[in-house]
């Protein structure tokens, strides 16, 4: 298995659409930002839903390539992660205050947000990214890659009840995956939403310079969108409890992370700082995107006017805080 070398992997494009995947994130929390019912799906469930798979390829295949380093790459996000929950822990305390939670029930809350759903909403990624990255490396060592994948994808498939929900009611999985939200809230976690991202980040780099992964990559890129677009339409007809889980996914975030690597679109331009704006916009959005929500409540404006003020003040905010933490960090 030949390591792909950096000089033949578009870094660049890479973190460009890092970048753009972290603005899209702040769309998504703004809450409304198209009154058009469809062009609202568009935006968060089909655009929005294809950032956090995006990352969590792009992130595994970097894993796979530099795998003495996992150890210390778990450490390190350990460390980050900590880090952002304790500065966002008066935040899940009041949340906590505003669903009159008892007081005795906080030790238990804080052990679930820190462990599943983050003590800020969009922290969750870590523990489910690190908790997938651990079971599929038991897995891996257990299994093997051909069974890692198949059980990968069965829980993947499982894990979808959540959007396909709709079609299950009345059925005896609609009423087993009840049952299970009534208890977990969601499947989107380390177990049924991580490892098969996780894997495709490995196939890839285990297959960089394959064929598959090399020739007419952008044809399959579209091919796999217009795949996901059309059950992305399926769903528009038929929504279900929630919209993170798409089939079309799997294949879609596996092209679109082989095109931006082996792509030459803007490979010569140095767009390497934008991967550090993308992770701060990532971990500081929630502060300006709540208190705007929060003043706006009672403006009276449109539901969509509210969501584009949102989004615009929480994106120049972000950009500005991250423009300077950059530049700070430059300088240590």
């Amino acid at each position: 298995m030949k390591k792909p070398a950096l000089s033949d992997l578009n870094l660049s494009l890479l973190s460009l659409l890092q970048f753009l995947g972290a603005i899209l994130v702040i769309a998504i929390h703004s809450q409304k930002v198209f009154d058009h019912h469809a062009l609202h799906f568009i935006q968060k469930s089909i655009f929005g839903r294809m950032v956090v798979p995006f990352f969590m390829v792009s992130a595994s295949f970097f894993i796979r390539r530099n795998q003495h380093q996992t150890l210390t790459y778990f450490k390190s996000q350990i460390r980050q992660y900590l880090f952002w929950s304790a500065l966002y822990l008066p935040y899940f305390v009041l949340y906590l205050r505003s669903i009159q939670l008892p007081l005795t029930s906080y030790p238990l809350a804080f052990i679930i947000g820190l462990t599943y759903t983050g003590i800020g909403y969009q922290l969750w990624y870590i523990p489910a990214f690190l908790t997938g990255l651990f079971l599929v490396n038991v897995s891996l060592k257990k299994l093997g890659f051909f069974w890692t994948s198949c059980l990968a994808l069965l829980l993947y498939l499982l894990g979808c009840s959540e959007t396909y929900s709709a079609f299950l009611t009345e059925t005896s999985v609609g009423t087993v995956f009840t049952s299970y939200m009534d208890i977990f809230f969601t499947t989107r976690n380390g177990l049924f939403y991580t490892p098969v991202f996780i894997l495709i980040g490995y196939a890839l780099c285990d297959n960089y310079y394959s064929s598959f992964f090399q020739k007419q990559v952008g044809l399959k890129l579209l091919g796999s969108f217009m795949l996901f677009s059309l059950e992305g339409w399926l769903i528009f007809h038929h929504q279900g409890i929630d919209k993170n889980f798409f089939l079309g996914l799997i294949p879609f975030t596996a092209f679109l992370v082989a095109f931006s690597l082996s792509s030459n679109l803007f490979k010569t331009r140095n767009l390497g700082a934008l991967k550090y704006y993308a992770n701060y916009y990532y971990f500081l959005h929630l502060i300006p995107v709540e208190i705007c929500l929060f003043l706006l409540k009672d403006s009276g404006l449109e539901p969509a006017l509210k969501g584009q003020l949102t989004f615009l003040i929480s994106l120049l905010t972000c950009h500005l805080l991250a423009h300077f933490l950059v530049k700070h960090q430059k300088k240590t």
